[in-house]
């Protein structure tokens, strides 16, 4: 006599042998061949017809596989958003702090701010900077949404 949970216990021993490791993967395929199977009568016949609805282990573990490269890949591209929202920062301070230090004496003196000239290398360490700061920010939003999207589809 047919039994459900012995064949599908030797069905993920398969699976297991054809390279899909990751409990995630596996136990998500199980739900979809037990809801295959809830359907209707669980016999041998069924059992096969749902195997072969959920298709060649080996092309299943390739498309598991595309879907954590790309995952991965969203994940390294908000890290190095991060990445470089922190050294655009860190670029940025301190120009800011340069120039406030060399500008106190001629703002104390009663100075307008707006007459008060920036020095080449504070005003390039300040657009460098920002450049990587809105950078590192642009890379981390779009990857953080494509990962959302991703998630959700």
């Amino acid at each position: 006599m047919f039994n459900v949970e012995v064949a599908i216990a030797n069905w993920r021993k398969k699976m297991l042998s054809s390279g899909i490791k990751a409990p995630v993967p596996l136990d998500e395929l199980e739900q979809h061949l037990r809801e295959e199977l809830a359907g209707g009568c669980a016999d041998q016949k069924t059992f096969d017809a749902a195997i072969q609805t959920m298709g060649d282990p080996r092309l299943l573990r390739s498309e598991f596989k595309k879907v954590q490269r790309s995952t991965m890949k969203r994940k390294i591209m908000i890290a190095v958003g991060v990445v470089a929202f922190f050294i655009g920062t860190s670029i940025v301070l301190p120009a800011l702090a340069q120039h406030k230090q060399r500008n106190v004496a001629a703002l104390a003196a009663g100075g307008n701010f707006f007459n008060v000239n920036w020095a080449t290398d504070e005003a390039t360490a300040l657009t460098i900077g920002c450049m990587i700061t809105l950078a590192g920010i642009g890379t981390s939003v779009y990857a953080f949404k494509s990962f959302r999207k991703a998630a959700f589809a």
